[in-house]
């Protein structure tokens, strides 16, 4: 019998379709060079199409019953089992260059990606599973109306698309809402210094204060603070782009 009221609290949906799961693994193990780190296994429905004797896979989970079921499952694989909080993780743990998947809980799938994208860690690739309206706003481009504060800063240092989308059938406990697989790549071109990240962060934060107001309106109690030229002060946040926003704040006196 499902433990529905503590699946709901861990945000636990386990993903059942043979097709979709062989394809999500396909895809990740063709894109993995030095490892894996794997962010709530479940009970290990990717993970086993993973294991291998070249790869180290590492894999989180805050359910212990998950992690104990995992360690009697794949017991002498090559695989570490992390009984954890991801929202605690120290990335400096991993490796650069390692690859991160996983189907995240809908409920703390931005402060996820937000932690690893600030976090000193490069990795290869980052594949997940999330709601598709997050997947769209990663994935948005400028002008585009899901083009806000997680596209742009998740794109700082991350080239972000959409792979797939995912039905509610997929899942044992169907979610009422679509889900995306979506692909991110480490950019080659750092845009901004990560010691820069919260400062950039927040200003993000300001630009977007009333996705319906201008610039201009969005930074009035700091608008001397950038010397904005005209045609930024009346254009609305969403129609800015990403250069956009940093020739602004790299502006600022």
């Amino acid at each position: 019998m499902i433990d529905r009221l503590k699946r709901r609290k861990f945000g636990q949906n386990y993903l059942v379709d043979p097709i979709i799961i062989n394809k999500i693994a396909t895809i990740i193990k063709s894109n993995t060079q030095k490892g894996m780190f794997e962010i709530g296994p479940g009970k290990g429905a990717i993970t086993k199409y993973l294991l291998d004797p070249e790869f180290l896979l590492t894999a989180i989970d805050i359910d212990d019953k998950n992690t104990d079921y995992l360690e009697q499952k794949f017991k002498n694989k090559n695989i570490k089992i992390i009984c954890g909080d991801i929202l605690d993780f120290d990335y400096s743990k991993l490796i650069d260059g390692i690859t991160i998947f996983g189907n995240l809980p809908y409920n703390i799938a931005s402060k996820i990606i937000l932690n690893i994208t600030k976090s000193l860690l490069k990795p290869n690739k980052l594949f997940f599973m999330v709601q598709k309206e997050v997947a769209n706003r990663i994935c948005a481009k400028p002008g585009n109306k899901s083009w806000g504060k997680l596209g742009i800063k998740t794109s700082l240092f991350f080239k972000n698309k959409v792979l797939f989308d995912i039905s509610p059938e997929s899942f044992d406990i169907k979610p009422k809402v679509n889900s995306s697989f979506i692909e991110m790549t480490l950019n080659e071109n750092v845009l901004i210094n990560k010691s820069s990240f919260d400062e950039f962060s927040a200003f993000i934060d300001l630009c977007f204060r009333n996705r319906r107001k201008n610039l201009k309106n969005n930074l009035l109690e700091h608008v001397d603070q950038f010397p904005l030229s005209a045609k930024f002060l009346s254009h609305r946040p969403e129609q800015l782009t990403m250069q956009n926003f940093i020739d602004i704040y790299l502006s600022q006196s």
